[in-house]
């Protein structure tokens, strides 16, 4: 069966994790055997030499090993981490940025309909049985439905059939929230992807993705990503921009979010731009530029992140993140 956009993503995304998990794991593999080897350096029961000339070495030497273990344990963890991730992905149900979603609720539905029909007779043949057990053999349920009705022995007073009350309310909760959740769904269906700017942001009700996404020009003050992110929004690397799944309650936030925004403030600089800045004032006081370094991410595709080092008039080299930069120049 072919995959959709949605169901090829998470498919993507279990590699992800499925390979930092085997790249953790190998790490954590050649740790501890890396800190068993030099251990076996130390004989068994070797204590060390206090007064010796070699007491600060050997101390030195088993504090290493002792770093070495510790490291492959978060290897070891950092692996576990990433395989319960891989295991986890397309496991939380049906999600409503599936194109086919609305497909396989109702396919999810109707089960839990027949499933719900299903308890209706199975307590209605229970309780004709009870009264007349002959009935049974009338009835068109299935052999283990009829075994079950047949031995059945209630352990409660409120459970006076196979069934319970309980079990027929949840589950039929389950079929309106269910009903509820396809009509919604499909009442978005006909929706189109759309670009507004405001505040000079620009806002994409992006229905393909099923995201609200707010994309600045240059990156957002501390303030302005404190305030997105109390208000649902995340930033996405893979869509650069700041963005939470569509709905009304997006809206609203999105509005809650470009109303603190001050239309008079000068344009928020550009990372990069923020190193042009800084090394032009370093140079001015007789620091000599070395390098830029773009920052990658754990995949390894650019992070839209910077570091700048000088070299100061003495020699000495330093180096400033992105979020010092901000600092230095304003």
């Amino acid at each position: 069966m072919d995959r959709n956009r949605y169901e090829e993503k998470q498919a993507d995304r279990k590699e992800r994790y499925e390979e930092r998990a085997r790249n953790a794991r190998q790490e954590s593999t050649e740790l501890w055997e890396r800190g068993g080897k030099m251990a076996e350096a130390i004989p068994f029961g070797q204590p060390i030499l206090v007064g010796h000339h070699s007491e600060k070495r050997d101390r030195n030497y088993r504090a290493k090993i002792d770093r070495t273990f510790d490291k492959a344990c978060a290897a070891t963890d950092k692996a576990k981490h990433y395989e319960s991730k891989a295991a986890g992905v397309g496991k939380a149900g049906i999600s409503s940025d599936d194109p086919d979603a609305v497909v396989k609720l109702k396919a999810k539905l109707a089960k839990w309909e027949a499933l719900q029909k299903q308890m209706k007779a199975v307590n209605a043949a229970h309780k004709k049985y009870l009264k007349d057990p002959a009935s049974l053999e009338k009835s068109d349920l299935h052999k283990e439905l009829k075994n079950k009705i047949r031995t059945y022995e209630p352990q409660y007073s409120w459970e006076p059939h196979p069934y319970p009350p309980y079990a027929l309310q949840n589950n039929n909760a389950n079929i309106r929230r269910m009903k509820e959740r396809c009509k919604t769904l499909a009442a978005t269906a006909d929706d189109e992807t759309t670009t507004k700017t405001v505040n000079g942001v620009e806002v994409v009700d992006n229905v393909e993705e099923n995201r609200l996404q707010l994309f600045f020009d240059g990156k957002p003050s501390e303030q302005i990503r404190a305030t997105l992110k109390s208000n649902g929004f995340r930033w996405s690397r893979y869509n650069m921009a700041w963005q939470r799944q569509r709905g009304n309650n997006a809206a609203w936030a999105a509005e809650r979010v470009l109303a603190t925004l001050d239309t008079t403030r000068p344009r928020v600089l550009t990372d990069l731009e923020q190193v042009e800045a800084l090394k032009i004032r370093l140079t001015a006081l007789g620091w000599e530029f070395v390098n830029v370094t773009e920052h990658v991410s754990d995949d390894m595709s650019p992070s839209g992140e910077y570091s700048l080092t000088m070299k100061s008039g003495s020699g000495i080299c330093a180096t400033w993140g992105t979020d010092q930069i901000d600092s230095y120049i304003t």
